[in-house]
């Protein structure tokens, strides 16, 4: 009767148990979808806002384009003035990167068989330029196909995207043909208006789309061709999107296909689509461009969804928990351990000890994945939009921005807390920064290093300073979860003057992205010993000091320090064979020594056990795990325990436990969890008691 009502009971504890992982799982599956639906509604809206300002600055462009078309066949702009009116339209509009007017034959005058006046930006200045003195227009060859395809197509629009041969520079061009008002039939055409846009702008403009880590946006034209692209060579080659989907399966190519073609009948699409390469899902979200009928495209990974780890792993940890103890009630009655068998709770001892192991390979898994920067303070920049907001809300209307530059080429820990930098910094002076500023940098955490001014380079606005570095830093780093730690290098730059309102803002447009994922400002073959590059970044940082620096009217004791973060996290390959590796070891040799404590006559000769024996083999185990110890102690060189070392707290614990369970298994102990069956308790509960204890700690460490 009594072994049914313990049947009964186990049988309703593993129901509440199973309740439990159900209700457990189902929340967080809830959590998870609602945390994508989130944010997949916020990337929806940056491509949304990205594709509505686009429209916007497109629609501008067009009317002014048909507004100046009215004027010229109207007969309003005197063709003397003509060019006079272009170049103030083009500089109405900074947008836009030329204006142009291609007469037929003997339109513009009767004695003039080709005119094209044409103005195009060179840095803040308007250069003229005259189509009919470099070629004629009117040809059928394919460079001449944005004049004859307009003319043939009597309507206004933009073009597909081709090279100019007078700008030399990619295009998208808006054109109008010209009739006189007179021509109700448009048989006589005047000559095609055209405004173009550079395709350089275009991708600046995508590069504000915040998408996460390894996002991206792309602008795609009718056919299907790339007007801007992450990857240049896309768009410089002309290539379409078909060009690219080589890592992609037919059916997830025609879903594509078809996502754009449905842009035709709304005004957005989503589309997930799976790497058949990779096995990475992309979320694809398809913005239509209605001005243009060009499509905007923000793409980003799935697993790079912003989520709160935190809160997702406390939940996943809770499930790991109930389905150890649920799946260990299990097995319980599977084996009949209740019976008592000897090979039942054998068997129950190794399920439990590989459920544990199982608990703790996927905390540490989630905790290794989750991390990130340990400074909520800092504001991440990634474009020229959040820097420009924070700016506009956070400091005053005169201080002078210079944009500063930072590439790392070498990075080195020296210490627990030092770490050195080698590299490239410069600066943008613009020519109306006053003289007095005086110009160059400096790193108030430096300990050691230099920098030398290593190139000058003077332009139309200002000239680029470059220094080369070196520079060791001394940072407070957290290494209570190593060998599973991240760190955050972060390079905090000053400006020389500091007495003066100045602000060093990211230098954005000497970087091809701004993606913490891609990596920017990091040489691409670095070297680094054990550890592996992550993220790397530029943000600000609210600075308020409580002195004036001794000098009067200072105006800085407010404002935003300018940092570059770079972070690491560490090659456990390395830590797992010199520390952890060995204590795996050495736990495995104590077990073997509990298991040959016996009272067994023919088992104490064989095995010649004897209590002073397991002490002295205990005292050899102590000394060695001390050595071990020690030299990670001396390795890591911190003040602090960290996580790695509690496996050796818990062999000094078991030496302990081996060494007063042989001591009193010899003397013959009247404790039934001594004596029963030949020690069999300790024996049975090594592993899952060592293990139990490493989860717990583990538990306790990572949350």
């Amino acid at each position: 009767m009594a072994a049914k009502k313990r049947l009964v009971f186990v049988v309703s504890l593993l129901i509440v148990l199973f309740l439990a992982i159900v209700f457990q799982v189902l929340k967080l599956v809830h959590n998870v979808k609602e945390i994508k639906r989130v944010s997949m509604e916020n990337s929806r809206n940056e491509g949304k806002r990205v594709g509505s300002f686009l429209d916007t600055e497109f629609s501008k462009i067009e009317a002014a384009a048909l507004a100046f078309s009215n004027e010229l066949v109207s007969g309003k702009i005197p063709g003397e003035k003509l060019p006079d009116r272009m170049k103030q339209t083009l500089n109405e509009f900074p947008e836009a990167f030329g204006f142009g007017i291609a007469y037929e034959p003997y339109a513009y005058k009767p004695d003039i068989k080709l005119f094209a006046p044409y103005f195009i930006r060179n840095g803040k200045d308007l250069e003229y330029r005259q189509i009919d003195k470099v070629y004629d227009y009117t040809s059928k060859e394919e460079q001449c196909k944005w004049y004859y395809e307009t003319l043939e197509r009597k309507i206004n629009g933009w073009l597909e995207p081709h090279k100019g041969r007078v700008s030399g520079t990619l295009l998208a061009e808006y054109t109008i043909p010209l009739y006189s008002p007179a021509d109700k039939t448009r048989s006589k055409p005047l000559g095609v208006l055209f405004i173009n846009y550079s395709l350089e702008s275009l991708k600046k403009t995508m590069l504000s789309l915040q998408l996460g880590k390894s996002g991206y946006g792309f602008i795609i034209s009718r056919k299907g061709k790339f007007l801007a692209h992450p990857r240049q060579e896309y768009v410089s080659e002309q290539k379409t999107i078909s060009d690219v989907l080589g890592d992609l399966k037919e059916t997830e190519k025609r879903k594509i296909y078809k996502a754009i073609e449905n842009l035709k009948n709304k005004e957005y699409g989503i589309l997930e689509v799976k790497s058949e390469t990779s096995g990475l899902t992309r979320i694809m979200f398809f913005q239509d461009i209605p001005s243009t009928g060009w499509s905007l495209v923000a793409v980003f990974l799935e697993h790079d969804i912003p989520v709160d780890r935190a809160l997702l792993n406390h939940g996943i940890m809770w499930i790991i928990i109930t389905s150890i103890l649920f799946f260990g009630l299990l097995f319980s009655l599977i084996f009949r351990v209740f019976e008592g068998a000897t090979p039942s709770l054998w068997k129950l001892s190794v399920v439990v000890s590989l459920l544990i192991c199982i608990g703790i390979f996927v905390i540490w898994n989630l905790d290794y994945d989750s991390q990130n920067s340990n400074d909520v303070k800092r504001v991440k920049l990634f474009d020229k939009t959040t820097l420009s907001d924070y700016l506009h809300e956070n400091t005053s209307g005169n201080r002078i921005s210079i944009p500063t530059g930072v590439f790392i080429q070498s990075l080195e820990f020296t210490s627990a807390n030092n770490v050195t930098l080698t590299g490239y910094v410069w600066q943008k002076y613009r020519d109306d920064i006053p003289a007095e500023i005086e110009r160059g940098i400096f790193f108030p955490e430096s300990v050691d290093g230099s920098i030398d001014e290593a190139y000058q380079n003077k332009n139309e606005t200002g000239v680029t300073i470059g220094w080369n570095f070196k520079t060791t830093l001394r940072q407070p780093f957290d290494y209570s979860r190593y060998p599973l730690d991240q760190k955050d290098v972060w390079l905090r730059i000053w400006p020389k003057t500091i007495n003066r309102n100045v602000t060093l803002v990211p230098d954005f447009d000497s970087y091809e992205m701004m993606n913490p994922g891609s990596l920017p400002g990091i040489e691409k073959d670095i070297v680094l010993s054990g550890l592996n590059l992550r993220e790397s970044y530029f943000s600000f940082v609210p600075r308020r000091f409580d002195t004036s620096f001794g000098i009067e009217k200072y105006d800085g004791q407010t404002f935003p320090e300018l940092y570059f973060t770079v972070m690491v996290d560490r090659n456990i390959i390395d830590p797992f064979i010199s520390f952890l590796l060995p204590a795996i070891v050495v736990a495995g040799i104590i077990f073997s020594l509990f298991l040959i404590i016996t009272e067994v006559k023919e088992r104490v000769e064989k095995f010649a056990y004897n209590c002073a024996f397991i002490l002295g083999a205990a005292a050899g185990l102590f000394f060695s795990v001390i050595i071990a110890h020690s030299q990670l102690r001396n390795f890591i060189q911190v003040n602090e325990i960290v996580y790695l070392e509690y496996f050796y707290i818990i062999l000094y614990l078991m030496i302990l436990l081996l060494a007063v369970n042989s001591f009193l298994f010899s003397l013959g102990s009247r404790f039934k969890f001594i004596s029963f069956r030949d020690n069999l308790i300790p024996k049975v509960l090594y592993w899952p008691f060592v293990l139990t204890v490493l989860f717990l700690i583990t538990v306790k460490t990572f949350y």
